[in-house]
């Protein structure tokens, strides 16, 4: 009986011991469940615009879009490269007088400010016009102002819009009324968009809700300029916190369209949609885009500036065969909260010809989250490389030029003696060949 018992606690203490053998697996953390309690991770709003994009202001990478690259009519969004061009080209407190053409020769059915020929007004005034209230008329003053003729000016808006990362845009005036040749894409315009908004009097241009520093009219009537786009009117409902800008726009053919940016904890965002079937539903769909990208993403610097991601052979160096190629700059993106692996992808040649210079660029690199990049960056050279010198033949004494000199001397001293040894030998040779036929 006793022994029975002893069993049992035996027993017991074996299946302890056993237990504490038995490996227990862990469950490691995501991102995910780091990111539970501080991020409402969305999807993207279903929008009606047929084509859009929303970027960061900061890198131009695109968070979201749809037909990014689709040719569309832009109607008045056109006027936000026509302010960016007359910002850097001109003079705010130039007087504009305002020509025939300017009051008279735009199209019928354009939206305008109104302005009789012989008035006067600023180029900062035609500006506000311009962009608050959608005036074609300041368009074509403007254009005329800068260049001389509206043909001159519409050459500098494909020009610059090029400069400014516009890839499928032609552009055939300066206000955007429609034309079959007056073309662009969510993409161009988010680009143009990204650059004007880069110019301080532009930002504060298009966040201006009421402006009233205009001359009054030749009748003597008081203009006042509002601005049209509801997503900067604190007092409309269709307001956006944060908003700071930037431009709707309406033809029968482009339908409705709108640019709009806005700013939270420090990160600017710029919506561009196209073919809207009106403004409120533009404003709607500008702000759950706006609200998607804030929430829905971070900044993150992903790399820092000197990291090496690859080495390339030195070809003819004198100091070193390879070098590290390293990141010009830190990659500070706007990356998904949701955690995805992000993939550099590197391109280096197989070798280069020294000489480098320290800060040379050697290749690139994209990162990437599946097939969307959302940054790229330089790679450089770390330090310099020179050109490896051939090997000089060493002179028979390079001590000091004294015995240099030395040397020399005792060469020919050695030639004279050789030359005398030989003149003695030959001396004797004939003078015994002499003796031999005396005989």
């Amino acid at each position: 009986m006793k022994k029975k018992l002893l069993v049992i606690p035996m027993l017991i203490l074996y299946i302890l011991a056993l237990a504490a053998y038995i490996p227990v697996a862990y469950a490691e953390p995501t991102s995910n469940d780091t990111l539970a309690d501080d991020a409402t991770v969305l999807s993207p709003p279903a929008v009606s615009a047929k084509n859009l994009i929303l970027i960061d202001a900061k890198t131009g990478n695109a968070l979201y879009s749809i037909n990014p690259d689709q040719k569309a009519y832009p109607a008045s969004i056109t006027k936000i490269l026509t302010a960016a061009i007359a910002l850097e080209q001109g003079n705010l407190k130039d007087v504009v007088t305002i020509d025939e053409e300017a009051s008279l020769g735009i199209p019928a059915g354009s939206s305008a400010i109104v302005m009789d020929k012989g008035e006067q007004f600023t180029l900062e005034q035609l500006l506000y016009g311009l962009m608050l209230i959608s005036g074609n008329d300041a368009a074509v003053a403007i254009a005329k102002h800068i260049s001389g003729t509206t043909d001159e000016f519409v050459n500098l808006m494909n020009q610059k819009a090029k400069e400014w990362g516009a890839k499928n845009s032609h552009f055939a005036n300066p206000h955007g009324f429609h034309n079959d040749n007056h073309y662009t894409t969510a993409y161009d315009m988010a680009m143009i968009a990204r650059h004007a908004m880069t110019i301080p009097k532009f930002r504060d241009i298009v966040s201006t809700t009421l402006y009233l520093d205009i001359p009054k009219t030749l009748r003597g009537d008081q203009r006042r300029w509002d601005n049209i786009n509801f997503f900067v009117q604190p007092n409309s409902k269709y307001y956006y916190k944060g908003a700071t800008g930037i431009k709707t726009g309406y033809t029968n053919q482009a339908h409705h369209t709108l640019v709009a940016s806005a700013q939270h904890n420090g990160t600017e965002l710029i919506a561009v949609l196209m073919g809207e079937p009106s403004k409120p539903v533009a404003w709607k769909d500008a702000a759950a885009l706006m609200d998607y990208g804030f929430n829905a993403f971070a900044r993150k610097i992903i790399a820092t500036k000197g990291t090496p991601l690859g080495t390339v052979n030195i070809t003819n160096g004198s100091t070193s065969e390879s070098i590290e190629a390293v990141l010009d700059r830190d990659i500070d993106v706007m990356v998904p909260k949701v955690s995805e692996i992000i993939q550099p992808s590197v391109h280096l040649p197989s070798s280069i010809t020294a000489p480098i210079k320290e800060g040379d660029v050697v290749g690139s690199v994209d990162y990437m989250i599946g097939k969307q990049k959302v940054a790229s960056a330089n790679l450089i050279a770390p330090q310099s490389i020179t050109i490896k010198q051939a090997e000089a033949i060493p002179p028979l004494v390079t001590a000091n030029s004294n015995s240099t000199t030395s040397s020399a001397w005792w060469q020919i001293s050695l030639v004279l003696i050789i030359v005398a040894a030989l003149w003695m030998l030959y001396s004797l040779k004939k003078s015994h060949d002499n003796d031999t036929y005396r005989f």
